[in-house]
């Protein structure tokens, strides 16, 4: 798994210019992790606050820079993809 936050930044700044700057909203964008590590682990969390700190700036950095019309953002997390169990 591989992260590129300035993919992000890149992608949605290609959307203003090809469709002249509607306003967008990022979903389910998270990061994953193998889902076996301890409780300890998965609370000591550090690539996910890593991930989710880049990617935030650079979606920042598309609003305030390069001026992109984004209306939300929704961070993925693991629970979320379990439906009615639990999550």
């Amino acid at each position: 798994l591989y992260s590129v936050p300035w993919g992000l930044r890149k992608l949605l700044s290609w959307v203003k210019r090809r469709y002249g700057n509607p306003p967008l909203y990022v979903t389910e964008n998270g990061w994953s992790t193998p889902g076996n590590e301890s409780v300890e682990a998965g609370v000591a969390d550090g690539s996910r606050v890593r991930f989710l700190a880049n990617y935030t700036s650079e979606l920042r950095r598309a609003i305030y820079e390069d001026g992109v019309d984004v209306r939300g953002y929704y961070a993925w997390c693991p629970r979320a993809s379990r439906g009615g169990r639990g999550g």
